[in-house]
């Protein structure tokens, strides 16, 4: 026989789970009816404008903190942007000195990881380039190559392939410095080009015997043309002078 199956033993007390479901769900609406009184708060309710504008005015700060990460004051951010622009009337008008100046004092009141201050010192090394200072300026333009925005870095890297692109040419720089390096380097290049693959070429013309031919024919075409423009009026007046006549 089968002995029989042993009762299971029934849970004691301190077995027993001290929260249950239900007993959660019931504390849960008494702190809701003890502290919000059974209302659920939604989104923008329960708000004073007074609350609502100082939130506001605390997101603007902070989305004002996260675009100046470096911790530059608006004030030094708005000077920056004004020297710019000066900078760039002063090389339209050939001004270098001053405009190298003003790019250098902009520069240095502006931490290096600051896009204005990158670009400030781009526009240095376009200046330094057209006075003649051609090391100062790739200096200027290497120095960029880990800058944190992109635009920036990738216009220092043009830059800076174009200058290793020249070096690899050999070509030396010009003593003039009316033109940038770039410019007197490429005119170098086309010049040396040019007198290379023309050294054996007779630039004198020498007509065949069909182009004097063919100007033989036109020369007598237009002969012919002019003596048409002008015998056709005179034979018109003698015609229209018999018909009177008659």
């Amino acid at each position: 026989e089968k002995a029989p199956k042993t009762p299971p033993a029934q849970p004691q007390e301190e077995d027993k789970p001290s929260w249950s479901v239900m007993e959660r769900i019931e504390l849960a609406r008494d702190i809701s009816k003890g502290f919000g009184k059974g209302r659920a708060a939604k989104a923008g309710r329960g708000v004073t404008p007074e609350e609502a504008e100082k939130r506001q005015q605390e997101m603007r700060q902070l989305i004002q903190r996260v675009r100046n990460r470096d911790g530059v004051k608006p004030e030094v951010v708005a000077a920056a942007e004004t020297n710019l622009t000066r900078a760039e009337k002063l090389q339209i008008y050939r001004e270098y000195q001053r405009a190298e100046y003003v790019l250098r004092c902009t520069r240095e009141a502006l931490p290096f990881r600051n896009k204005l201050a990158g670009r400030a010192t781009l526009e240095l090394g376009t200046v330094l380039d057209a006075q003649g200072k051609y090391e100062e300026a790739a200096e200027m333009y290497r120095s960029l190559l880990q800058h944190p925005d992109r635009k920036v870095r990738k216009d220092a890297t043009r830059l800076v392939e174009g200058i290793e692109a020249l070096a690899y040419f050999n070509y030396a720089k010009a003593d003039s410095k009316e033109d940038s390096y770039f410019v007197k380097s490429m005119e170098r290049l086309l010049t040396s080009f040019v007198e290379k693959n023309t050294e054996n070429f007779d630039a004198s013309y020498k007509a065949s015997a069909e182009d004097l031919e063919l100007e033989r024919q036109l020369n007598r075409y237009a002969t012919l043309l002019v003596a048409g423009l002008v015998l056709f009026p005179v034979a018109m007046v003698w015609i229209l002078a018999q018909t009177a006549h008659y």
